[in-house]
């Protein structure tokens, strides 16, 4: 039974850090010297501030996890890091597998630049359908970067991950 709880708990690890990004960084002054990321994007236009934009971006990797759309959580990472390929090659098999209901239940600004800005926010994800699964709130650091469609995600640390009964 422990090596089952273990197991079950290790593949909720290996679940929230895809879904926060994973804890690995790009050159966030890597823009190109034609791209001019200094204007408003469409996404910031029509969600207002860069905090409005930010809480939006994170809010449709909420939506895109929840309706198994890889696509749509893979449009809200940087590209151009790493983190990208790699989520992009574990979500097609894992949302095939299973089917979540991830709440974003805590959401905090830390700072934001003209480029870059750091958040804070806490995921539940609790399993609708699927093998074993260990329902989980995670707290994740993220790093954006604003780039030329607006904000994305280029760095995340997963902080405490709880178990939740």
């Amino acid at each position: 039974m422990k090596n089952l709880t273990l197991g079950v708990l290790l593949l909720a690890f290996l679940f929230a850090v895809p879904f926060s990004g994973c804890t690995v960084k790009t050159s966030v002054g890597g823009d190109s010297p034609a791209e001019d990321t200094s204007k408003a994007t469409a996404t910031e236009t029509a969600a207002g501030t860069p905090e409005e934009a930010i809480k939006a971006l994170i809010e449709k990797q909420v939506e895109a996890m929840n309706s198994g759309d890889v696509e749509g959580y893979l449009a809200t990472l940087d590209p151009e890091s790493t983190l990208y390929e790699m989520n992009k090659a574990l979500y097609e098999p894992l949302l095939s597998q299973y089917k979540f209901e991830v709440t974003l239940e805590k959401f905090e600004i830390v700072k934001v630049g003209e480029n870059d800005a750091t958040i804070k926010k806490t995921f539940v994800t609790k399993k609708i359908s699927g093998p074993d699964f260990v329902d989980n709130r995670t707290e994740i650091e993220d790093k954006l970067v604003k780039k030329a469609d607006g904000w994305k995600v280029n760095e995340s640390t997963p902080g405490n991950i709880e178990e939740l009964k």
